[in-house]
């Protein structure tokens, strides 16, 4: 079901819409945001959380507004990938509540926000895919929160039901790199990995965070401003597409 996201910012409508139209069995949600919304009119995403069979919620936010939640949305037991696109303001923990959803395989968001994360060995177990796409308006940067949870150089390799164990796919785009460097080679589902319109503050980050990474598949760095290729790109033997 496709829905005109105004209805989030109503008392009234929520309560009508999500109770009378959209029922219990709802797998699929995709909202938009046509119109832009005053600040004091934040669209709450609470309320999604009384959608327990929900498996697919699709934000497209190409109209400025302001979207919140409490960390209800971990309520959302069955939510398999989240999706948001647009560059509205995004407050509350969205990432905490997504992050302890025990089903979610894909996140894929151009904006994340990392407000209230902190050390935790039971977020994102289940996620395949991380996706943080181009920020489309204000230029902004924004860190990727997916780098902290990562393992660092002194780790031992993941096993099932750590944070990443099961990620296969890492894209970062528009993100400005100040961590320590990440070590993607302990992450043994990993195959594909992007780095787009990125700028690596650390000097030999890129080359740090690929040494070990045998099995990568594809790997693509682009527009990253790289005075020269790491030669640890060299090494990993079964890639099979490099850009």
């Amino acid at each position: 079901m496709c829905a005109d996201a105004s209805f989030l910012a109503s008392d009234l409508l929520r309560e009508r819409i999500l109770i009378s139209c959209l029922g219990s069995n709802l797998v699929e949600l995709g909202l938009t945001s046509y119109n832009a919304a005053p600040p004091e009119k934040a669209l709450q995403m609470d309320c999604l959380s009384s959608l327990g069979s929900l498996r697919h919620l699709h934000i497209d936010s190409s109209a400025y507004c302001v979207w919140e939640t409490s960390g209800l949305l971990s309520t959302l037991t069955n939510l398999e990938s989240f999706t948001y696109e647009g560059y509205s303001k995004l407050t509350g923990p969205h990432i905490p509540a997504l992050g302890v959803l025990p089903a979610l395989t894909k996140l894929q968001s151009s904006r994340i926000p990392g407000d209230g994360l902190g050390p935790c060995d039971k977020q994102f177990t289940a996620l395949e895919v991380f996706v943080k796409d181009k920020l489309c308006s204000d230029g902004e940067e924004h860190f990727s929160f997916a780098l902290h949870l990562l393992p660092k150089m002194c780790n031992m390799p993941l096993s099932t039901g750590q944070p990443f164990a099961v990620l296969s796919k890492l894209a970062l785009t528009d993100c400005s790199i100040t961590s320590a460097a990440v070590s993607l080679g302990l992450l043994p589902q990993l195959t594909t990995v992007e780095f787009k319109h990125c700028l690596f503050q650390i000097s030999n980050w890129l080359a740090q965070s690929l040494a070990g990474a045998m099995q990568l598949v594809q790997l693509c760095v682009e527009d990253c401003a790289l005075v020269d290729i790491p030669p640890v790109m060299c090494q990993l033997t079964i890639l099979s597409t490099c850009a």
